[in-house]
């Protein structure tokens, strides 16, 4: 699974070829996971929606398509799966008072929290109230990526947009590739991920 890269903004980037050469039940359980962890979820899409998906991604089209919380985007050879912001507008965006020290945001992000009171919610409407800085690493994402991402707020302050590292006030790693690789049988379970992400923090 190396050829499936993981992105700063929780997605993932990959091939069509790996999907359209495995075996079907190997690429249907590989899509799966894949949709899954993009989208923060804990509930697998239906076998028959993963296999009508399997089929147009099959097909030379360009296409998008949404499913259990994910966005599928073929374009040319190359397939990009990540979180689907328009969910934000159907269901609610997450909204959350974030605890000090680490927790966990959207099931996509570990946050590690060092200021007292920040919110994080996802950046959809938020863009134009970054600095240019944040703006900038926005900007970089895929456009489908950006409205999913984090981003901080606190009482009369502007939006932050969380770095990966560092040592500014919120931090926010994305943590869908190692969800993956737990989907796929890294660990023995996604249960056994957690505990060693856990152990991984604290350390």
């Amino acid at each position: 699974m190396s050829q499936i890269q993981g992105g700063l903004g929780g997605e993932f980037r990959l091939p069509r070829r790996l999907l359209t050469d495995a075996p079907e039940a190997e690429a249907r359980r590989v899509l799966s996971a894949l949709l899954l962890c993009a989208a923060g979820g804990e509930r697998p899409p239906r076998g028959e929606a993963t296999v009508r998906l399997l089929a147009r991604i099959a097909s030379d089209e360009d296409f998008q398509a949404t499913l259990v919380g994910a966005r599928a985007e073929a374009r040319g050879a190359d397939l990009l799966i990540c979180r689907e912001a328009g969910e934000f507008d159907r269901a609610g965006a997450p909204d959350v008072v974030v605890p000090l020290g680490e927790s966990v945001f959207d099931g996509r992000f570990a946050i590690t929290c060092r200021v007292a009171g920040l919110r994080v919610r996802p950046a959809v409407g938020l863009a134009a109230q970054l600095d240019r800085d944040a703006q900038a690493r926005l900007a970089a994402l895929p456009p489908s990526v950006r409205r999913g991402m984090p981003a901080a707020l606190a009482e009369g302050r502007a939006p932050l947009l969380p770095p990966p590292s560092g040592d500014g006030p919120i931090l926010a790693r994305p943590i869908t590739r190692e969800r993956l690789w737990a989907a796929l049988g890294a660990y023995p379970d996604e249960a056994s991920f957690w505990r060693v992400e856990n152990l991984r923090r604290r350390s």
